[in-house]
């Protein structure tokens, strides 16, 4: 009779120290475009970045458009975030030789100053509350 009194505390213990989501930040939603001199970049990485090295990235897609996704889902923790926009990764074929295809002719709608986080100038304030967030590319 001993052994149900023990799996009662057990449960309650697991219960109490079990898994909890308490532990984990409650991610942001954040989204938008990304624009070159008005018209959309169709392809491209947008990288964010915190000051604790919590990063994440989203793909652009053929409209501009991203949404950032982590590890906790679609979003990422409250907090201050420098971002970076960088072109996509080059395609490489089996001979090794990097392909010529349009994500080198999209790069160049990318300005060098945009793919570095130190030179960007992009900062984000996450709060609480899902964010649209565009991001406007320019030469200057």
């Amino acid at each position: 009779m001993r052994m149900p009194a023990m799996l009662r505390w057990l449960s309650i213990l697991l219960a109490c120290c079990g898994c909890s989501k308490g532990d984990q930040p409650v991610p942001v939603a954040v989204s938008g475009d990304v624009s070159f001199e008005g018209k959309p970049v169709t392809q491209g990485v947008v990288l964010f970045m915190s000051d604790q090295g919590f990063g994440a990235s989203a793909e652009i897609d053929s409209q501009g458009h991203y949404v950032i996704r982590s590890q906790y889902g679609k979003g990422i923790p409250a907090g201050t975030y420098r971002i970076s926009v960088t072109p996509p990764p080059e395609a490489v074929h089996e001979s090794d030789i990097p392909a010529r295809s349009s994500s080198r002719e999209m790069s160049l709608e990318i300005p060098k100053k945009y793919r570095d986080f130190s030179t960007s100038g992009l900062e984000i304030q996450l709060g609480e509350k899902s964010m649209t967030y565009d991001i406007p590319l320019t030469t200057r």
